[in-house]
């Protein structure tokens, strides 16, 4: 390097420079040196570490690829004093493994200049192209989330009436989903806004939870048919003042079986009895003798309830059917939805983006070139 100091050298500049590191083996001799050919051409080698910036955006992530160049050029000389030309040599066999396919090309005719207000200057280098690799991703994240929204579609087919078991595995598949989320958002690189994976968990996250709602609606069905439409004390309710009443005190003793029946004061003579007739629909009041015969009263009332179970019954059965065939759509639905996400999400993951064509700066990566 002592005979540099004889020759002419360029003023060089590399684009995205992050720092140089030279090589020694002892304390003061560098791997470098001077060649000079039969051609009287000269050759200066040296052995350095290259630290360049990259600019990259990570809205497709872990589906991205992106486009880096190295270029040298120099710092003062235009195209007209200087011209610059390069080869390099990439071994992939040598190279351990990374989370990027790496390729190496020639520039392009448009990258060898560099426009600035100072003049155009010429550079040299190559292009970097980056592919990550999205079998490691696919294994690790979309697939567990895929099984989870699956297993999700189970509690359609579990009857609504076993709540602790259906409950108990939503909310564990949400929860199994939240953690994921956590795991994946720690591994994922920095960007402006959500990129593709936080997209497909959340969007899973949506399945499960509206798969959730939809159960909570069913229970608030049956919650409403097991509530009863008539007062659980007899003889007891509440006026519009909201003070109790006694229905019998208040008005005149009625033999009704299995319901509370309110009647006007003047609607019942006295020494009168009413009670429901068993055979008429609705049930209507009838006027009866002062003293009922009990045999008849006893069938009355064996009718009457007997009639209220099957009503409850078939009430039951219907709620029962309804909420079999809301499962059985929402299913559906959800599996059709499913899949169309899943053909548009592969789809818009596939289209690369060339990074040098963005005009704002996202994220930078740090590549060292030896």
């Amino acid at each position: 390097s002592k005979y540099l100091q004889y020759l002419w050298c360029p003023e060089l500049e590399i684009y995205g420079l992050e720092k140089v590191t030279r090589h020694r083996i002892l304390q003061k001799h560098e791997m470098s040196g001077i060649r000079i050919g039969i051609d009287k051409s000269v050759y200066y080698e040296m052995n350095v570490k290259i630290t360049v910036s990259c600019q990259m955006h990570f809205s497709n992530y872990p589906f991205d690829s992106h486009v880096c160049l190295f270029r040298v050029g120099s710092y003062y000389g235009t195209t007209s004093m200087i011209s610059c030309t390069s080869s390099f040599a990439y071994d992939k066999p040598r190279q351990r493994a990374l989370q990027h396919e790496i390729t190496l090309i020639e520039l392009t005719e448009a990258n060898r200049i560099v426009q600035l207000d100072s003049g155009k200057y010429s550079a040299c280098g190559f292009q970097i192209n980056l592919e990550r690799k999205r079998k490691q991703f696919i294994i690790q994240n979309h697939i567990p989330t895929f099984m989870i929204v699956v297993v999700s579609w189970v509690s359609f087919l579990i009857n609504p009436k076993i709540i602790p078991g259906r409950m108990a595995l939503l909310v564990t598949l949400f929860l199994c989903l939240t953690n994921l989320f956590d795991g994946v958002k720690q591994r994922a690189p920095t960007a402006s806004h959500l990129n593709a994976i936080d997209i497909y968990v959340i969007s899973c996250f949506c399945f499960v939870f509206v798969a959730l709602l939809e159960y909570a609606a069913i229970l608030v069905l049956l919650k409403k048919l097991n509530k009863p439409s008539f007062p659980r004390y007899p003889g007891t309710m509440k006026d519009k003042s909201g003070s109790k009443k006694n229905n019998i005190k208040n008005h005149k003793e009625s033999n009704v079986v299995g319901f509370n029946t309110m009647m006007p004061n003047d609607a019942i003579k006295p020494n009168d009895r009413v009670f429901i007739s068993p055979s008429s629909e609705p049930y209507t009041l009838m006027r009866g003798p002062t003293t009922p015969n009990p045999t008849a009263t006893e069938e009355m009332k064996g009718t009457s309830m007997d009639k209220i179970k099957k009503n409850i019954r078939e009430t039951e059965t219907e709620m029962e059917m309804f909420c079999s065939y809301l499962d059985k759509v929402a299913l559906w639905i959800s599996i059709t939805l499913f899949a169309l996400f899943h053909l548009v999400y592969m789809l818009l993951s596939l289209i690369h983006i060339s990074e040098p064509t963005r005009r704002y700066a996202i994220s930078y990566a740090v590549f060292c070139l030896k």
